[in-house]
């Protein structure tokens, strides 16, 4: 069915569902090789459509994870029998996909009381993008729950923990041949890594006692970043048109714990009927930019709920991969930030959540509403109107040139079933939601250019300028046009920057990426510049320390 936005929704009667939702069909059959005796004589496709959708839910609950439904249906004249489907699981933990460490190996583990599979590095030890190593701590972990399999009583007959170089010549299976793959991954059959023959691998230094009996390593170690898991469905026989469905999330979490958490909210929410629990609605937010500060604006509607508390506001220098410069853990390993700012009705619900132990953790704020609300009364933003009612907040430390994130949580008080809900950052902030990207800057100079300057200087690449690999100064107080000519100690042209504010990061502004003419990162040292404009003429010197 088609929903009322056009879409083919999940919901009832073709309505969306989800936050997100993705659609998609693709068909099991040898494409025209079927038709005409084509190079493909012997296919062993089943003849069937498969329909693909991925659903997502903002929130904290459930920001962590995606649920993918597959319904596989028979286009045959005749039954097919003793079918069976599974969900093929390749994960690697690679930070660094530029050179991938295909020497290096991750841990696969399984959690037959959550139908989880899940898998992390193994050595705890990998190389980051820009050079630097991260720990066992800082290396994520990720895994897929089966919610509903096909046939049977829809649980998982199989898990076949492998690898890819394993071969076809052996029990453990690689998926090389589909007969192969059928029996070795998918049934799992004769696995040395399955002690009692259940289909369950579980013997992973295959002495023939369960690992969880007898203390065995209770993972499987897929080296090379090749290994694979399977998760089997029991048999079923789909009649011609009749259709079966596969239900599963992925799964991502900081830690063992915070995935077994997030794991355990696919479950939840799947069990509920996709009955949802959310946070108050998103306040919308803008931002004006100015000279070492930066303000925010946003709307009141997510004021309109019963539970309504207060708001959080977080702020990023990275882009979004942080929210802050303090954080701590909860009780299941879930990482959360600090607050830049935290305003609170002056309820007399005040600290910390004591209702549930598990959100022991949640600040509900100290009654501190202060005056933060202002009627529109210039048509100035884009969306909010004059006479819109919006709170707002000043945010003075900041540096020029300096990149900042920004968003706003509307959090609630919670209940006896569920503890106090918060809401998450957008992806996109450019998007009318609760999350801004902006740039402080000075005003354009428009008389002289005794404001010029070179920030930060002197350039520390420990800096918080310095994000990943994006290396970088600013001239600031720039005018609206001007030539930026860059010199080092000995008096060499280094680089030429043409500045239109019009293209720049911010009209006053203009970036330089430390590299000279061929693109290669200059040397430290001392540099001096040259500015030429038709508001005048200015020069200065900076230090740049790698």
């Amino acid at each position: 069915d088609i929903g009322s936005e056009g879409w083919p929704g999940y919901g009832q009667g073709g309505e969306r569902l989800a936050d997100i939702e993705s659609f998609s069909v693709s068909y099991g059959w040898g494409g025209t090789d079927q038709l005409g005796g084509g190079a493909n004589v012997e296919t062993r496709w089943l003849n069937t459509q498969l329909v693909m959708r991925g659903l997502a839910w903002t929130g904290s609950l459930y920001e962590d994870f995606i649920v993918w439904v597959y319904i596989v249906r028979n286009i045959n004249e005749a039954p097919i029998v003793d079918m069976r489907t599974g969900i093929h699981i390749d994960y690697s933990f690679l930070p660094n996909f530029d050179t991938p460490a295909f020497g290096d190996a991750d841990r696969h583990y399984y959690a037959p009381e959550l139908q989880l599979a899940y898998a992390t590095d193994d050595d705890g030890y990998e190389l980051s993008m820009d050079g630097r190593t991260l720990s066992g701590e800082q290396i994520a972990w990720g895994g897929v729950i089966a919610l509903q399999m096909p046939g049977g009583d829809h649980t998982v007959a199989a898990y076949d923990a492998s690898h890819f170089w394993e071969g076809q010549t052996s029990a453990f299976g690689s998926g090389g041949a589909p007969e192969m793959y059928f029996e070795w991954n998918l049934l799992n059959l004769d696995d040395p890594h399955d002690s009692n023959g259940d289909g369950i691998d579980d013997d992973f230094d295959r002495n023939g006692v369960p690992d969880a009996e007898e203390g065995g390593p209770g993972y499987y170690v897929g080296s090379g970043a090749d290994g694979l898991q399977i998760l089997g469905s029991h048999p079923f026989t789909l009649a011609p048109g009749e259709s079966d469905t596969l239900i599963f999330a992925t799964v991502f979490g900081e830690n063992q714990d915070d995935l077994f958490t997030n794991a355990t909210r696919a479950k939840a929410l799947y069990e509920s009927g996709w009955e949802v629990v959310t946070a108050p609605p998103a306040p919308i937010v803008e931002t004006a930019p100015g000279d070492r500060k930066v303000t925010l604006f946003w709307g009141t509607e997510s004021e309109k709920d019963p539970q309504f508390e207060g708001y959080k506001i977080y702020r990023s220098l990275d882009g979004g991969s942080t929210w802050g410069s303090s954080s701590f853990k909860d009780f299941f390993g879930s990482v959360h930030y600090i607050p830049l700012a935290q305003f609170d009705l002056e309820n007399g619900i005040t600290g910390n959540y004591n209702t549930l132990p598990e959100y022991a953790w949640f600040n509900l704020g100290d009654d501190s509403w202060v005056t933060l609300r202002k009627r529109v009364e210039t048509d100035t933003f884009q969306y909010f109107d004059l006479g819109d009612t919006v709170n707002f907040f000043v945010d003075r430390d900041v540096i020029n040139g300096l990149g900042y994130m920004y968003y706003i949580a509307a959090y609630d008080s919670g209940n006896k079933i569920v503890g106090p809900l918060e809401n998450t950052a957008a992806t996109n902030p450019l998007e009318e939601n609760n999350t801004v990207s902006v740039v402080p800057r000075g005003a354009v100079s428009q008389t002289d250019l005794e404001l010029v300057k070179v920030v930060p200087n002197p350039y520390f690449v420990a800096a918080a300028w310095d994000r990943g690999q994006d290396r970088k100064v600013q001239f600031t107080h720039l005018p609206e046009k001007a030539t930026i000519r860059i010199f080092n100690a000995a008096g060499e042209l280094v680089r030429e920057l043409e500045h239109n504010a019009l293209k720049s990061l911010a009209p006053s502004i203009e970036s330089w990426n430390l590299k000279n003419y061929n693109q290669q990162l200059v040397a430290p040292g001392v540099y001096f510049y040259h500015v030429d404009s038709s508001v005048g003429e200015t020069t200065g010197k900076f230090v740049i320390i790698l």
